[in-house]
């Protein structure tokens, strides 16, 4: 898997989203190695993607307390393989947590426009 590096310096890559009824989406996601859960859509695209709610989620804030969020499901196509993930709600943008990360590696060359590739580890 590849990405990119934004001016800003954050690391995206895209990523291919399955809901509902066949609705699939293509994403570029800021991976955020601060967030060790999979995936915060904004709540447009879980309304357009038909996702279902699923029991909420506690979640860990940046500050060390803890909040309730309801959460959903969606499908991500992650290294060629579907792999179904919980995700959370937000108004902002699209991040991609360390859950989805674990067995591979990530290298970043942190420079507007460099590389970011994601492989597994064998």
């Amino acid at each position: 898997m590849i990405g990119f590096v934004s001016p800003e310096l954050r690391p995206y890559i895209r990523l291919t989203l399955r809901g509902l009824k066949g609705v699939t989406r293509e994403v570029e996601a800021w991976v955020d190695t601060g967030f060790d859960g999979a995936l915060v859509l904004p709540t447009s695209i879980i309304r357009d993607m038909g996702l279902l709610p699923d029991p909420a989620i506690s979640i860990q804030l940046a500050d060390g307390s803890e909040v309730e969020m309801q959460s959903y499901k969606v499908t991500v196509v992650w290294d060629g393989q579907d792999r179904v993930v919980h995700v959370v709600p937000t108004q902002g943008f699209i991040l991609v947590g360390l859950h989805l990360f674990h067995h591979h590696q990530l290298n970043a060359t942190f420079t507007d426009g460099g590389a970011v590739t994601i492989e597994p580890l064998t």
